[in-house]
């Protein structure tokens, strides 16, 4: 599904903007659910990309709805993008970028979020080139507008950098860096990423990535959007946004916020329990071990350790060869393929037993001691992680049909 109109504003340099809308295949199965957004500048030719890329590639996470602000023409797009992103005064003496943001925050977002089931604690803001000087003015200016940014092909000076500390040290947002390796802008966005990683911003997160072979072209704004969408909709660990609500309010601050993100934001960050037990031991690492006691009493309450068996039925095992489990859990040997032994409990069963915490999302593999040697199909294809979601005191079985080194 797809629509578009035009919004009017009475300042600001185009004052007329042509608006897209792309909404995910499943909207309209569901009355209830709502999606994240990106909203993209210079949608002309952009929007057609991002709305392929989330209808066509394998997300991970989730559907997102598209939201294009163009000018409805390429005419009127070279006209008016450098000025309404800059700070260039329109004719009421105003920034372009402000007059901008204003009609976004006032007009846009209000009109669309009314009109589509959006979730407001998941806007993505895009911008390219000349859009990094406005997705850089509205971090300076009112960045909680936004939860996520992807931005490349330019960049700003540290002056810039030591402002926008100043004005917003905690800048509990995620930001994503993108751009060619042979971009005229490369330096400047390069000095920029790392102007921001050397500041303390306590609730920032940031991901860089540079694109082979890749200048400043059109294909570098799709391989953006695509790398950018993927990183910002996949889950990002709490404890951050923890550590951040621990500071303003102390432990009973940062539980709530662990409550409400879960409600809010449950695809956007990973709640397995075993990051609040992270983040009580990150306490006690800092002395706070009060704060520490109390986080781990509330991990004992609320996610008791449950007893889950795991019973592995091989086909067939070389002589004398032993059998490993690895996984993504302490007791799995946290993806070491050599670390956790099973137990041959019978003739055709190895086993053990371990201590996982209730909620966990459990992953985990077996191997006979290296991942040259881990197990396969029938046809010595290379498994999927094995998953189950730990609740109670359970026991899992799997059958192993074949091993990757004997096809």
């Amino acid at each position: 599904y797809q629509k578009s109109f035009w919004m009017h504003t009475e300042k600001g340099h185009a004052k007329d903007y042509y608006i897209q809308v792309s909404l995910p295949q499943s909207y309209y199965e569901t009355d209830t659910r709502k999606y994240p957004v990106i909203y993209l500048t210079d949608a002309d030719y952009c929007f057609n990309m991002a709305k392929d890329l989330t209808l066509v590639l394998d997300w991970q996470q989730r559907e997102v709805i598209v939201v294009g602000i163009g000018y409805g023409s390429p005419e009127r797009l070279r006209k008016f993008r450098g000025s309404e992103y800059s700070d260039i005064l329109d004719e009421f003496g105003e920034p372009g970028w402000s007059q901008f943001l204003n009609f976004i925050q006032n007009r846009l977002i209000p009109t669309v979020e009314s009109e589509y089931r959006i979730n407001p604690h998941n806007r993505t803001l895009y911008g390219w080139s000349w859009g990094v000087q406005f997705a850089s003015a509205v971090l300076e200016n009112n960045p909680l507008l936004f939860h996520n940014y992807i931005i490349g092909g330019g960049g700003r000076r540290a002056d810039y950098v030591e402002n926008l500390y100043h004005k917003w040290p905690e800048l509990p947002v995620n930001i994503y860096f993108g751009t060619g390796e042979n971009d005229g802008n490369l330096h400047i966005m390069m000095n920029f990423y790392e102007n921001i990683s050397d500041k303390d911003f306590s609730g920032l997160q940031t991901k860089l990535e540079i694109y082979p072979g890749l200048a400043h072209e059109m294909i570098t704004k799709g391989v953006l959007l695509d790398r950018g969408m993927k990183w910002v909709y996949s889950r990002k660990p709490i404890e951050p946004r923890l550590k951040l609500a621990m500071k303003s309010g102390g432990v009973d601050a940062s539980l709530d916020e662990f409550n409400k993100l879960l409600k809010t934001n449950q695809d956007d960050f990973d709640f397995a329990p075993v990051h609040l037990r992270n983040f009580a031991e990150s306490l006690g690492n800092d002395g706070n071990t009060e704060a520490q006691q109390a986080i781990l009493e509330y991990v004992e309450l609320e996610y008791p350790l449950r007893k889950v068996t795991i019973h592995i039925l091989p086909e067939s095992v070389p002589d004398a060869a032993a059998l490993y489990i690895t996984g993504n859990h302490t007791e799995l040997g946290d993806w070491d393929p050599q670390k956790v032994e099973l137990k041959p409990l019978d003739a055709k069963t190895w086993g053990g037993t371990y201590q996982i915490i209730s909620g966990t999302d459990l992953e985990f593999k077996i191997t006979r001691g290296s991942w040259d040697t881990q197990a396969a199909n029938s046809s010595g294809a290379e498994l999927l992680n094995f998953k189950e979601y730990i609740y109670l005191d359970t026991v899992i079985t799997k059958v192993v049909k074949n091993w990757v080194d004997l096809k």
